[in-house]
């Protein structure tokens, strides 16, 4: 049986130009009643060897997710006309989710 998980966190280290690690964390939630992405991005400097404070950062950001059908009606009634649209699939995405690719033009009014 598969299950769909709704969060996922990554996190990569990196090493702080003046000692210490800085540590990224990314965690995405999907809102499925609001159709939105949620991300928020944490950032923690660790300073091991100079005996000076840590300090924790976070920044948070949500995303409309619409479906493929709202996308398009959005950028057309925004007055662009839509040149290519594809979808993108990735074998670690949930059947229900998609990333979409659209290329459009504005031309300018006569």
């Amino acid at each position: 049986m598969l299950r769909i998980i709704d969060r996922l966190l990554q996190f990569h280290i990196f090493d702080h130009p003046e000692g210490g690690k800085i540590i990224k964390e990314t965690i995405r939630h999907y809102d499925k009643k609001h159709r939105r992405l949620n991300l928020e991005q944490r950032f923690k400097i660790r300073r091991f060897r100079r005996k000076l404070p840590d300090h924790n950062y976070r920044h948070l950001l949500s995303l409309v997710a619409l479906s493929r059908e709202q996308w398009i009606e959005l950028v057309e009634s925004a007055g662009f006309v839509i040149e290519s649209c594809v979808h993108g699939f990735q074998k670690s995405t949930p059947a229900s989710r998609s990333t979409l690719h659209l290329v459009a033009r504005k031309f300018a009014p006569r």
